[in-house]
């Protein structure tokens, strides 16, 4: 979470490096929460991969994401 919340920051400042980008897919690759996932999708601009993971949230839970500050990454 702390890794997430440091590279949304970055992100609102300045494209990713591709270092970054690696490591935010290995992050996505090693996760298994899907909300997690939604957060490294966001990260990767990947709006369909977002999706896919987010609809397997149960709907408290995405009430929830939608709720996050990195959610309003995606819905611009």
């Amino acid at each position: 979470m702390i890794k997430i919340n440091k590279l949304q920051i970055i992100k609102r400042k300045r494209k990713f490096s591709s270092k970054e980008i690696l490591d935010i897919e290995r992050e996505l690759e090693s996760e298994d929460d899907a909300a997690m996932k939604c957060g490294w999708s966001i990260l990767l601009d990947d709006k369909e991969a977002f999706q896919n993971h987010f609809s397997t949230l149960e709907k408290k839970r995405q009430e929830e994401f939608i709720n996050f500050p990195i959610y309003n990454l995606i819905k611009n």
